[in-house]
């Protein structure tokens, strides 16, 4: 490969965001005093992931999402406390919560969560050595930057551009015209996309006119209906063979 840089994803492709986003959810409702379960947390996961993606389409506005999830979470937990007694919530006064409320505490809790997916402290040094790398996310900036500060990564990556300091989300091919615009001078063919996301990453990557390389962890089957990308690999130790060369590893 001579891929001279790579747009690299951040969450679910560098940072383990399911594991910072139980640890944050659980540390913001114990603080508000609200019930910490499983079925409270996978409501919030499953409304966050769909607000998530209304944005990629274009169909909400990122301030709007960061309160929506956290008032259907409140409205949520505030219907089922009449089955759950043993959440103590009898005379809770809903009105001293919000959307806003929650999405503070809770921003600033996964702030503090910088951690890893498996191999990416290992692998990242490697392609630091051969490319120029940069953090790409649609990510909230004071989560995103905090997050990498904190990590033992940061060192490698030359610059983060987040959607909401540049103006527009991925996929919109503008996010990564402005990216670049950034970065300087390179060819685009000397560039490679690389995420998890099929409909943010590598739609991205395609609408931008860039090789892309899907990070399939899971080992999804690819599906026909999406943009295709360039390469797919399940693992970082596979993304550094494609990159540097099995010898590398």
């Amino acid at each position: 490969m001579t891929y001279r840089v790579l747009l690299i994803d951040a969450d679910d492709t560098v940072f383990d965001f399911r594991r910072a986003e139980r640890l944050a959810l659980g540390a913001m409702l114990q603080a508000r005093r609200l019930p910490v379960t499983p079925e409270v947390q996978d409501f919030y996961t499953m409304t966050n992931l769909k607000l998530w993606k209304q944005l990629e389409r274009g169909q909400k506005s990122r301030d709007a999402i960061l309160t929506e999830r956290f008032t259907a979470l409140i409205d949520y937990i505030r219907r089922e406390s009449a089955w759950h007694p043993e959440w103590n919530l009898a005379g809770r006064d809903w009105a001293a919560e919000s959307g806003d409320l929650l999405n503070r505490l809770y921003l600033d809790a996964l702030a503090r969560q910088p951690s890893l997916l498996p191999q990416v402290e290992e692998i990242l040094p490697l392609l630091a050595a051969r490319c120029r790398l940069y953090l790409i996310t649609n990510g909230v900036t004071r989560v995103q930057r905090g997050r990498l500060m904190l990590s033992p990564v940061a060192q490698y990556f030359q610059g983060i551009f987040i959607s909401e300091e540049l103006g527009v989300d991925k996929p919109d091919p503008l996010f990564f015209q402005r990216t670049l615009a950034a970065i300087g001078p390179v060819d685009p063919a000397d560039i490679l996309v690389v995420g998890d996301s099929l409909s943010a990453d590598i739609r991205g990557a395609v609408n931008a006119g860039l090789d892309s390389v899907w990070m399939n962890f899971a080992k999804r089957e690819l599906p026909t209906d999406c943009p295709q990308p360039t390469f797919i690999v399940s693992s970082w130790r596979e993304l550094a063979a494609l990159i540097a060369g099995a010898d590398a590893l």
